[in-house]
């Protein structure tokens, strides 16, 4: 039920101002600025957290209050150049919970996201008709989207519990750079 709380706030967010942060926040200059800001706030939560925590945590240590502020973070994922599990494990840093449990916790969120996302889609793509799709491809493309994604969050996993976040503080901050140096 933590995981189904964690929805509120970004679906609230999103049916409200979905429209206006797509119209209006879509630039090179928010990205690279949101990639920079959100990578040193990640830092920085990194930092908070290793001061914080000691010794290995469980799910069962995510109360309500925690995953609605993880939640409520996970809604400013909206804005684009927010990393979504970024943003929802820098909330869980700053919660108190371990690195490896903010990880897991922002997974486990992403899931109900994603369907629910992709339900919108998909229902949006029959209203529309299918024209020329071929559902073939459609599916091929839904089976690789989940494999890569699935090898993505296991290497992910492995880079946090091995070492930290920093590699990609690092990687957050020169992409910003260079959106903003070769985009504005």
């Amino acid at each position: 039920w933590l995981i189904i709380l964690t929805i509120i706030p970004a679906g609230i967010i999103g049916l409200l101002f979905g429209d206006w942060i797509e119209n209006n926040l879509r630039s090179s200059l928010v990205i690279g600025v949101g990639l920079i800001f959100w990578g040193l706030v990640l830092y920085f939560a990194e930092m908070y957290q290793k001061k914080k925590i000691s010794g290995q945590q469980t799910i069962e240590q995510v109360g309500w209050k925690k995953a609605l502020f993880i939640g409520c973070a996970q809604a400013i994922a909206l804005i684009p150049g927010t990393s979504r599990s970024g943003i929802t494990m820098t909330a869980g840093l700053f919660s108190k919970l371990d690195k490896k449990l903010a990880a897991e916790f922002s997974f486990l969120m992403s899931v109900p996201i994603i369907v629910l996302a992709g339900g919108l889609n998909l229902l949006e793509l029959i209203q529309k008709g299918l024209g020329d799709l071929n559902l073939t491809v459609l599916f091929a493309g839904f089976v690789a989207a989940a494999m890569s994604g699935f090898i993505a969050i296991t290497g992910l996993m492995k880079i946090i519990q091995k070492w930290s976040f920093k590699p990609f503080v690092i990687y957050r901050i020169v992409v910003g750079i260079l959106i903003l140096i070769f985009f504005i």
